[in-house]
């Protein structure tokens, strides 16, 4: 029986259910990945199947305090992920599981509250080389939003939902720097 028990499959869902819903299985509940569902439908499922379910506490995305470390902890580090279940750069589908978690704005030691939901992202090494190097530039205005400006100035807007392009008005090639011809190399 126990080795059974660790065979058992284990399911990692992310529900969100209005708090009002808690305890006697009413309204909706959206289940991330999935779509909606009713609450009594959720808990019918969840009893009738044979996976192991765990659940983890509730975490109040507006209310949750910030730290004052560099390394975000396991809460934060999972508010992050649900705010941002794909990696917010514009375009991508990489999915932020694994992701590195980067401060939007740079961390400077001393500060306080700078290890937040409002500025933290999933992003892979080639995006974080990207803004940091100032090739690409990116605010965030709130959580779950951010705003990046290319090398050529376009902007876009990346959330849950997806990318939009933000009108801006973007540099012409006569406005972009020109190479030092003197770095250039020779041709024969």
């Amino acid at each position: 029986p126990e080795l059974l028990a660790r065979l058992r499959p284990s399911l990692g869902l992310a529900v969100h259910i209005h708090a009002d819903a808690l305890g006697n299985l009413t309204g909706d509940a959206r289940v991330e990945r999935a779509g909606h569902i009713t609450a009594s439908l959720l808990g019918e499922l969840l009893r009738d199947g044979d996976v192991a379910v765990s659940v983890h506490p509730v975490i109040d995305l507006p209310n949750l305090a910030p730290v004052d470390r560099y390394v975000p902890g396991p809460v934060i580090r999972r508010a992050v992920g649900l705010v941002f279940p794909v990696e917010p750069f514009p375009f991508s589908t990489r999915r932020a599981a694994g992701l590195d978690l980067d401060h939007t704005v740079a961390y400077r030691a001393g500060r306080r509250g700078q290890t937040r939901l409002g500025n933290l992202a999933p992003l892979s090494r080639s995006v974080h080389r990207a803004k940091t190097a100032g090739h690409w530039r990116v605010e965030q205005p709130e959580p779950g939003r951010m705003v990046w400006v290319s090398p050529l100035g376009y902007r876009y807007e990346v959330t849950e939902s997806g990318t939009l392009t933000v009108p801006s008005e973007p540099r012409s090639p006569s406005r972009l720097p020109r190479a030092d011809a003197a770095a250039l190399p020779a041709t024969a």
